[in-house]
C-alpha cells in the first residue's frame, strides 16, 4: 500500500483516537488554583470544593483564595498566622478553560488537515487524470 493510500486511512482513525481520548466534560469545568507567594516561597493550591470535591463550584472557588486560607496551607513556611507584614501576595487562576482546548484542537485538526492534503494530493491528481482524460489539459483559445 503508498503511503498516501495508508495516510487516508490513517487520518480519520486519528481523529477518533484524539477525540475520545480528550475529556469533553473537564473543558467545561475549569480548575481553579490559588497562587500563595511569601517572599521566595511561591506555592500553588488547587481549589478544591466542600469535603475535598474538586470542580464544585468553580465559579465562587476564587473567593477561597484568601491571605488566611495560605496562611493554613502554608503553615510554617511564611512565618505562620502571627505574620503581620504584608509579604504575602495571593493570586487566584483557572487553567483548562473550554476556549483553549478549542483554539489547540483546531490548530492541531488544521495542520493534520494539511499533512494529509500534501501527501494525499498527488493521489487524487491521478485519480482526476484516470476518470476524466481532460483534466489537467489546457483549454485551446
Amino acid at each position: 500500500m503508498s503511503r498516501p493510500h495508508f495516510l487516508l486511512l490513517l487520518f480519520p482513525c486519528l481523529l477518533i483516537l484524539f477525540f475520545s481520548l480528550s475529556p469533553s466534560g473537564q473543558a467545561a469545568n475549569p480548575v481553579s488554583f490559588c497562587k500563595c507567594m511569601c517572599s521566595t516561597n511561591v506555592t500553588i493550591f488547587p481549589l478544591d470544593g466542600p469535603g475535598g470535591e474538586s470542580g464544585v463550584d468553580q465559579e465562587n472557588a476564587c473567593g477561597m483564595c484568601t491571605r488566611a486560607f495560605c496562611l493554613a496551607k502554608m503553615g510554617t513556611s511564611c512565618g505562620g498566622p502571627e505574620e503581620s507584614s504584608g509579604d504575602l501576595l495571593v493570586e487566584c487562576f483557572q487553567r483548562d478553560s473550554w476556549k483553549d482546548e478549542i483554539i489547540v484542537k483546531s490548530y492541531i485538526l488544521i495542520i493534520l488537515g494539511l499533512i494529509v492534503a500534501i501527501y494525499a494530493g498527488p493521489s487524487i491528481q491521478a485519480w482526476r487524470a484516470r476518470r476524466d482524460p481532460t483534466y489537467g489539459r489546457m483549454m485551446p483559445r
